[in-house]
C-alpha cells in the first residue's frame, strides 16, 4: 500500500531518495546470502581472506537494511490529519497506518483515510477520500462560532497550493451520509497570499506547526454536518493532487444562516479539467492565482473564515501553464455542474515549468547516505577481487 511510484524520486521533489525500498530488499536478501556463504568457507578455512570478506559482507548487510528502511521513510512523504480539536476538545483522527490493525478498530470524529497518498480532481472518492463514505459512528458536539482545528503529522514544504474547508448538512445522521450530489458549500479558501513571497496557504500550514483552524459560522443554522478539510498540491504542473478528510460534527446554537441551491455543488464535479485554477504552473512567476472552486457561501460572516487570498487584479497577471504568465485572469464562477465524465488515472503531465525570474521547484537533492552506500559497495568489490588475488597466489 505504501509503495506508491510517483514517491520514489518519480515527480516527487519532497523524496530525495532515489531508491524504491524493494532495491533495498534486495540487496539486503543478496548480502544475507552472500554472508552465510561466507561464514560456511570461514569456518572450513583458516585463511584471513574469507574472514576479511565476511566483515566487509556484514558491513554491507547493515548498509543494506539502512536502505531498505530509508526507502520505506522516503515514500510516505505526505501527510494526514493526526488529531482534531472541536471546540476546545482533541479527539485522536483515523491513523491509516496503526488502526486499521487495531481490533476493534477505533471510533473516531474523522472519517478513515487510506493512506497519505492524493487524489485526482475526479476520483470517485474525492468526497471524503477511500473509505470515507460513511462515518465511524462518533459525531462531535460543538457550539456554532467554535473552532476546529485540525493537526497534521507533516507537511512537505515543496508541496504548495491552497487550503479549503467545505460543509455539508447530513440531516439526521451523518452516520451513513455519504455526501453525494450538490450538498456542499465552501466555507473558506486560502490561496496564494503573498505572490512576492511565493507563500500558500501550505506554508501557513506550515508555519503553525502543521495545523489548520476553521471557526464555524456564528450564524450557521444548527444541526448534524460534515465539516470537509481540503489541501491541494499544486508543485506538479497539470497534475494536481487533492487530500480531503471529513469530520463529523453536530452544531449548536448559530442562526438560520444557510446556503443557496446555487451555491451548492458537488464534489466530484466542482472541479473540471483544464481550470487554470488547478492545472496552471505555479512556478511562472504569479501575481495573483484564480480561486480554485465556487465563492464562500454569502451568508457565512467574515469573521469565520481565514483571511482570504488577495482578489487578482487587472493589471497582475495569472499564473500560465508555458513560460511566460498569461495577461488574463480566470475568475471562479459561483457554481460549477456536476462532473459527467468518469473516473479515469492520471494522464501524463508534463513537468512544472520555471518563470525566468520566478521561484524553482525544489531541486532533488543528493543522498549522502546512498552516496556511501554506493562508495561502500565499489570498496567491497575491490577488496573481494583483491582478495581473491592473493588467494590464489598463495596456492
Amino acid at each position: 500500500m505504501w509503495l506508491n511510484t510517483e514517491r520514489v524520486g518519480l515527480g516527487c521533489s519532497n523524496c530525495s531518495l532515489p531508491l524504491s525500498p524493494s532495491l533495498g530488499f534486495c540487496s539486503l536478501l543478496f548480502y544475507s546470502l552472500r554472508f552465510l556463504s561466507f561464514v560456511l568457507v570461514a569456518s572450513r578455512q583458516s585463511t584471513l581472506s574469507p574472514t576479511i570478506a565476511v566483515f566487509f559482507d556484514i558491513k554491507m548487510l547493515f548498509t543494506s537494511l539502512a536502505l531498505l528502511v530509508a526507502g520505506a521513510t522516503s515514500v510516505r512523504a505526505h501527510g494526514y490529519p493526526q488529531t482534531v480539536n472541536i471546540g476546545g476538545q482533541t479527539y485522536q483522527a483515523w491513523h491509516p497506518f496503526s488502526d486499521p490493525y487495531t481490533q476493534p478498530n477505533p471510533s473516531t470524529v474523522v472519517r478513515k483515510v487510506p493512506d497519505d497518498g492524493p487524489l485526482t480532481y475526479n476520483s470517485p472518492d474525492l468526497t471524503c477520500n477511500k473509505g470515507g463514505a460513511t462515518g465511524n459512528g462518533v459525531t462531535a458536539t460543538v457550539a456554532a462560532g467554535q473552532s476546529v482545528t485540525w493537526t497534521m503529522n507533516t507537511w512537505p514544504a515543496d508541496h504548495k497550493g491552497p487550503l479549503q474547508v467545505y460543509m455539508a448538512n447530513c440531516g439526521d445522521s451523518c452516520d451513513n451520509f455519504d455526501g453525494s450530489g450538490n450538498v456542499w458549500f465552501k466555507v473558506s479558501s486560502e490561496g496564494l497570499t503573498d505572490p512576492a513571497a511565493f507563500y500558500w496557504g501550505s506554508d501557513k500550514l506550515i508555519a503553525q506547526g502543521n495545523s489548520w483552524t476553521q471557526v464555524i459560522p456564528s450564524n450557521i443554522k444548527a444541526g448534524k454536518y460534515l465539516m470537509r478539510f481540503e489541501l491541494l498540491a499544486l508543485h506538479s504542473a497539470g497534475a494536481p493532487q487533492f487530500y480531503p478528510s471529513c469530520t463529523q460534527l453536530d452544531i449548536t446554537g448559530g442562526g438560520s444562516g444557510a446556503p443557496t441551491q446555487s451555491e451548492l455543488v458537488s464534489i466530484p464535479g466542482v472541479y473540471q479539467q483544464g481550470d487554470l485554477a488547478l492545472f496552471g504552473s505555479i512556478w511562472s512567476q504569479p501575481q495573483s492565482w484564480p480561486q480554485v472552486g465556487p465563492n464562500v457561501a454569502a451568508f457565512i460572516s467574515g469573521d469565520s473564515a481565514p483571511a482570504p487570498a488577495p482578489a487578482p487584479s487587472s493589471t497582475s497577471a495569472a499564473p500560465s501553464s508555458s513560460d511566460e504568465p498569461a495577461s488574463t485572469t480566470k475568475t471562479a464562477s459561483t457554481t460549477k455542474p456536476a462532473s459527467t465524465s468518469t473516473y479515469s488515472e492520471p494522464e501524463s503531465y508534463p513537468s512544472p515549468t520555471k518563470g525566468s525570474g520566478g521561484p524553482k521547484p525544489p531541486a532533488a537533492t543528493s543522498n549522502h547516505k546512498v552516496c556511501r552506500i554506493k562508495r561502500a559497495q565499489k570498496n567491497h568489490f575491490a577488496r573481494r577481487e583483491y582478495l581473491r588475488g592473493w588467494g590464489k597466489n598463495r596456492l
